[in-house]
């Protein structure tokens, strides 16, 4: 099935989907997400080769501002990754990807090379996970290798409850050199998305609430206006992820609603 996605939360979840389906061990622990039990043991055996990164981003009518949290309280050895900093800044429009140069750039300030394996996490009030798989998304479209991203399942919370120190000191690190390569086949321009629409060649999934999907509901971002769906599905985060236990379902129960 062809699936284009309005949310990286999403888009994340379904290649957990795809790879665990097929797997003979149904326990649902998929190649994109490590437990913070793997991230400890990991940082005290091979600590040099990891990059921590607290992604938190919190959607404006939160009030939260997550570079802001970071700076007064994140997991010790992390460094922020901002998705609004980290972007094209030709645009008006949020979030959209920088150049490779500019992607390469920011995180080669990070002291991350290509071959860093790179542990994202981010501090959502309901969830534990938001933010996360769009950085790892962006990761993954500069070319940094899928088996060296990876997300920490119940995100920030998760963390502190297993003991994870926090700290409000910001890591020292040296710059290190990154190579950026585009990966234009998880990228869908306008274009394209228009013509996917109007040529019925893919299923459009929308992640957004059934009030902001049917545009009865106003978008969170001041000063855009309520529209309504373009998608052909609504495929809210509820589907996927479980707030009770901040993981995510189950090939299983994502099947049954991928279907």
């Amino acid at each position: 099935m062809n699936v284009v996605l309005f949310s990286l939360l999403l888009y994340v979840s379904t290649i957990s989907f795809k790879k665990s389906a097929s797997a003979t061990n149904k326990t649902f622990f998929p190649d994109p997400f490590v437990t913070v039990e793997w991230l400890k043991t990991k940082l005290d055996s091979d600590a040099s080769s990891v990059r921590v990164l607290d992604c938190q981003w919190h959607m404006p009518h939160t009030k939260r501002i997550g570079s802001e949290e970071y700076k007064q309280r994140h997991i010790a050895g992390a460094l922020h990754f901002s998705l609004d900093d980290c972007a094209d800044k030709t645009t008006d429009i949020d979030h959209m990807l920088p150049k490779p140069e500019e992607f390469a750039a920011y995180v080669g300030e990070r002291g991350i090379k290509n071959d860093s394996h790179v542990v994202l996490y981010d501090n959502h009030d309901e969830y534990g996970i938001f933010s996360a798989p769009r950085a790892w998304w962006t990761f993954r479209v500069f070319g940094h290798p899928e088996n060296r991203i990876s997300i920490v399942e119940g995100g920030f919370p998760a963390l502190v409850g297993a003991g994870f120190a926090t700290t409000d000191a910001i890591p020292d690190v040296k710059p290190e050199k990154y190579s950026a390569t585009y990966n234009a086949d998880l990228v869908k321009s306008m274009e394209q998305m228009r013509e996917i629409l109007k040529e019925k060649s893919a299923t459009v999934l929308d992640a957004r609430g059934p009030g902001r999907f049917e545009g009865k509901k106003p978008e969170p971002r001041e000063g855009k206006s309520a529209t309504a769906r373009q998608a052909t599905h609504l495929f809210e985060v509820h589907f996927v992820l479980s707030s009770h236990v901040s993981q995510f379902y189950s090939s299983e129960i994502i099947q049954k609603c991928l279907v």
